[in-house]
């Protein structure tokens, strides 16, 4: 018996521009409906997916209102504020120049107090240039797990001042460290741990932050599509989620895939 490769290649686009049908508010999903749907012959023998390239922005934020951790509250000589931190991907220098601009729009000192980081133990420092200063991350919306807190209060500090003091945990900046793409092309797809859902390529971040990853994997992951032949597929969706399965902003960026489907034809 001699069996012959046949394969079938799409290219998927985010952008309703291109046909697609956004899925929610966060620009991670969408639907695709073919005008000629996916079909595998009944008579084939064996069946892979598997994705060569993709295009994905890298610009997901690790602080949002729909992560829930948007917020920064403390006080100063008995007064309180909170600063309402922008959706974006942040780091220890963007969010200490964010409370600089902060502090000197509300009439505080600039300096007020700064933050750095100790990279041997992966933490953020607080530098307190003056007394009477309360950090307050109980709120439930508080950017405490990017900067390493508790549920807690932290201060005040001094004198003497200024006085260096360390987060109690480590830093989670890197919220997001890779994507999934995942299709309900298939019922299963690559397994993660115990469990498929889907999964059909991942995608490392090999581009910095705001940039665009063209990602092209020299041997992309095959998927056993062996459940599509003799069904046709026409309406199916996409979705793009983080390492751990998920959802994800893309901030109004889209993103793409490429679809291989190979099969066997006995001849």
């Amino acid at each position: 018996m001699n069996l012959v490769k046949k394969e079938i290649s799409y290219f998927f686009n985010s952008a309703e521009e291109a046909g697609a049908v956004k899925i929610g508010t966060l620009g991670n999903r969408f639907l695709i409906s073919l005008n000629s749907p996916i079909h595998i012959p009944q008579g084939a023998v064996y069946a892979t997916l598997h994705v060569p390239s993709s295009k994905v922005w890298n610009n997901s934020p690790n602080i949002s209102e729909q992560i829930g951790n948007n917020k920064m509250y403390f006080s100063y000589d008995g007064l309180n504020y909170v600063i309402t931190i922008p959706d974006g991907l942040y780091g220890v220098a963007d969010l200490d120049s964010l409370f600089g601009i902060f502090f000197t729009n509300n009439g505080l000192p600039s300096d007020l107090f700064e933050l750095g980081s100790n990279d041997s133990t992966q933490k953020v420092i607080f530098t307190f240039n003056y007394e009477n200063i309360i950090l307050d991350f109980t709120p439930a919306d508080s950017c405490k797990d990017v900067l390493g807190f508790d549920s807690q209060t932290f201060g005040p500090f001094g004198p003497p001042v200024p006085s260096i003091q360390s987060a109690p945990n480590e830093a989670a900046f890197n919220r997001v460290v890779g994507y999934y793409i995942k299709s309900t092309l298939l019922s299963g797809g690559i397994p993660q741990n115990k469990t498929s859902n889907g999964i059909i390529a991942e995608v490392p971040i090999t581009a910095p932050v705001g940039s665009l990853i063209n990602y092209q994997p020299r041997n992309p992951i095959k998927s056993d599509a062996t459940e599509l032949i003799g069904n046709s597929k026409q309406t199916f969706q996409f979705a793009l989620v983080d390492q751990l399965e998920r959802d994800v902003s893309t901030a109004n960026e889209e993103f793409q895939v490429t679809v291989v489907i190979t099969y066997f034809m006995k001849v």
